[in-house]
């Protein structure tokens, strides 16, 4: 999720070049939603499972507004910049991947992939 989009295509093709026949291809990763809405109130969700997390689990105690602060520096910082999901797969199928799909999504985490040809 830090690759830019412009990389995807020739890098699902360099992937299917080295993959044995009927080999996979599984990606577990930051994804997009192809709705800027829907992708704002995923990272809503997320800092507010932060907030609980850090709270319950750890016992450190921050404020939502905190939380959110530090998410949006560390995406900066990190340099996130995650691909629309549909777009991954459709990228996929472009280099020529067979099968392709998303096998799970939670929010912004998705696994998906693919498989070379036999």
């Amino acid at each position: 999720h830090h690759m830019d989009h412009g990389r995807y295509p020739a890098f699902f093709s360099q992937l299917l070049r080295v993959l044995a026949p009927g080999g996979q291809f599984l990606a577990a990763d930051y994804v997009r939603s192809r709705s800027d809405v829907v992708q704002s109130r995923y990272e809503d969700i997320w800092v507010d499972f932060r907030v609980r997390q850090l709270r319950d689990r750890v016992g450190i105690r921050k404020s939502r507004e905190e939380m959110l602060e530090e998410h949006e520096r560390n995406k900066k910082e990190e340099g996130d910049n995650p691909a629309p999901l549909r777009d991954l797969l459709r990228w996929l199928e472009a280099a020529g991947f067979m099968d392709v799909d998303c096998h799970w999504k939670h929010y912004c985490l998705g696994i998906y992939g693919g498989a070379k040809p036999a």
